[in-house]
């Protein structure tokens, strides 16, 4: 980490990031509160997640071209000014009053559309400044970023809308973007990206017919979209379950944060730990503690306890995702790897269109419900998809194979 460090470019692009993980992490918790606040509607809350997601998940199949084509520090400087624009217009829709739900949906979409290129964009610009050798540790490094913004993001934003008030919130996600913006503003000299010789729909083509044939990784990806449309989903009723257990917008901080250190905590453990074989059985552990602890965290009638169910689900989750990046990475041949994550992106977004179900089942119920059923779906998943995952092994899938 030390050796890491001392590069300047890398100092600068982690910098740059953390302001950027801070704004992000305090947009999504305050765009999901106002819309409630403007609505009152556990429905609309979950659409508003749900357009966020739509944007990502359009967009996520076509960044990655952007991103092949274009230098990865202007994607950067363009998408930190283009959302301390919105934070701004939002801001400024709030103090005059005339805040709609179309407004928060279309600012949401848009959110959604610059994340799905600004995130491989960061990615990819990672590798052009460290290099190969050395891109493990500096991948490991920067979502230290994620999970401490994850625990501070939250708390901030809830003692601002507490004590100011929501247009405040969306002025300090706007200097943190500045920030990010200033500080990747002086790395320079990254390498721009080299241009593909064959055409980005063949790529795309062969990327999707690989992923379909072959078993190991259609196996992969499809638990990874159910954990995102079934387990991640609770995400966008948080702000009704802070409602629901009287603890209002600062108890909303509060158990976005504790999430992020449960899952902050169980990265730590699994980077101290010594590789783990029987990945396929980590995997099945792991989602089954999730969607347990899901279960757990929707019928919890105390605020403590919701909050420690949610940090142990995390930390269930974050092994989870862990261990699934590393099989879907073991398993995928060089030349198919770029394409075969970017349907990660594509599930992220995913996470966010769930929004759409899980408001609505909450607006016809309750949260609880809607939690709790996702929960309940991750484990009869992970059972009943145990025995293929105990079989898998870390070596690239053909496709066609049984």
């Amino acid at each position: 980490m030390l050796e890491l460090l001392r590069n300047r470019r890398f100092r600068l692009l982690w910098t740059s990031s953390f302001f950027a993980d801070l704004s992000m992490v305090m947009w999504v918790m305050v765009h999901g509160w106002l819309a409630l606040e403007v609505t009152g509607s556990p429905f609309w809350v979950g659409a508003t997640a749900g357009a966020e997601g739509v944007g990502l998940a359009i967009v996520g199949v076509f960044g990655g071209v952007l991103v092949d084509r274009v230098p990865r520090r202007n994607i950067l400087l363009a998408t930190n000014a283009i959302q301390v624009g919105m934070a701004l217009g939002l801001s400024f829709l709030v103090v005059t009053d005339t805040i709609e739900i179309s407004h928060i949906l279309a600012f949401a979409v848009l959110d959604g559309a610059l994340m799905s290129i600004k995130q491989p964009s960061r990615m990819a610009l990672t590798l052009d400044v460290v290099g190969r050798p050395m891109l493990l540790k500096a991948t490991a490094v920067n979502f230290t970023s994620m999970t401490s913004t994850g625990i501070v993001g939250p708390i901030i934003a809830g003692i601002v809308v507490r004590r100011l008030d929501i247009e405040w919130a969306y002025i300090a996600i706007a200097a943190a973007y500045v920030v990010a913006l200033v500080v990747i503003a002086l790395l320079r000299a990254a390498r721009p990206p080299r241009a593909e010789p064959s055409s980005p729909w063949s790529d795309l083509k062969a990327g999707v017919r690989y992923v379909t044939t072959a078993p190991a990784v259609r196996l992969l990806i499809g638990i990874a979209l159910v954990t995102e449309i079934f387990g991640w989903s609770h995400e966008a009723m948080l702000p009704v379950i802070a409602r629901d257990l009287n603890v209002g917008v600062s108890g909303l901080g509060y158990l976005i944060a504790v999430g992020s250190a449960g899952a902050m905590v169980s990265t730590l453990v699994i980077s101290a730990s010594p590789e783990a074989r029987r990945k396929g059985r980590l995997m099945v552990i792991a989602l089954v503690g999730f969607g347990s602890f899901l279960v757990l965290f929707a019928i919890s009638p105390w605020f403590p306890l919701s909050m420690l169910l949610l940090a142990a689900g995390y930390a269930a989750v974050m092994l989870f995702e862990s261990t699934l990046s590393t099989l879907l990475q073991t398993v995928v041949p060089n030349e198919m790897r770029g394409r075969v994550l970017s349907f990660q992106t594509v599930a992220w977004g995913l996470t966010g269109i769930a929004g759409f179900y899980t408001g609505a089942i909450a607006a016809a119920t309750s949260a609880q419900v809607s939690i709790a059923l996702g929960g309940g779906v991750l484990v009869v998943v992970a059972l009943l998809a145990s025995r293929k995952l105990l079989r898998l092994r870390a070596e690239p899938a053909d496709p066609g194979g049984g």
